[in-house]
């Protein structure tokens, strides 16, 4: 009858390791997909009030009849919002893996660039983070604002001069919360 030496292992709760992941990267890849084509969306600006107005009003009525106006940036919104939970939960989950796996520390350091940068990433992650929730709290609700940029709520549906004499385009702009020149629905100045 042979008998076994080695330790039982511990039964581990939770998802399996490759599928955390598999789960950062895939995340990953969709917060860096985003970070492209919102560059892209704002780099429209150097072009023109024109040519940034005309991306706006095409991101909100991407995908019409068959989807209602703004309901794509609501998808991407959602996708993003889990996307980003996903992340830190996998994120999360490693980490707390990774410390529990073994009881006393190995009795030589390993030395080498693999330390620092795995370090890094989590402080990175978190900084990444710090700067989401800023952005959006800065961008999107306007409650975080820096200098006098934001003294004021932005106007919804702000209306914007064309450069057709004066003439003001129903696209709603960033022009406005920026400070440039508006115009009410009627061409008249505010």
């Amino acid at each position: 009858m042979a008998t076994t030496t080695a330790p039982a292992r511990e039964v581990r709760s939770g998802p399996p390791s490759i599928l955390l992941k598999t789960v950062m990267a895939v995340t990953g890849l969709v917060g860096i997909g985003y970070l492209l084509i919102h560059m892209y969306g704002n780099l429209m600006i150097l072009v023109g009030p024109e040519a940034f107005d005309e991306y706006a009003h095409h991101i909100r009525t991407f995908g019409e009849p068959m989807l209602p106006e703004k309901g794509l940036l609501w998808i991407i919104r959602v996708a993003l919002l889990a996307a980003l939970v996903l992340h830190v939960w996998a994120a999360a989950s490693l980490w707390r893996r990774a410390a529990g796996a073994r009881s006393q520390r190995y009795v030589m350091k390993r030395q080498g660039y693999g330390n620092f940068y795995a370090k890094a990433m989590r402080w990175g992650g978190l900084a990444i983070l710090a700067f989401i929730i800023f952005h959006l709290l800065h961008f999107t609700t306007q409650t975080v604002t820096i200098g006098e940029a934001h003294t004021r709520r932005r106007r919804r549906g702000c209306w914007t001069p064309s450069a057709t004499g004066g003439a003001c385009s129903s696209t709603w702009s960033r022009w406005c919360s920026w400070g440039c020149t508006c115009c009410t629905g009627s061409g008249a100045r505010r």
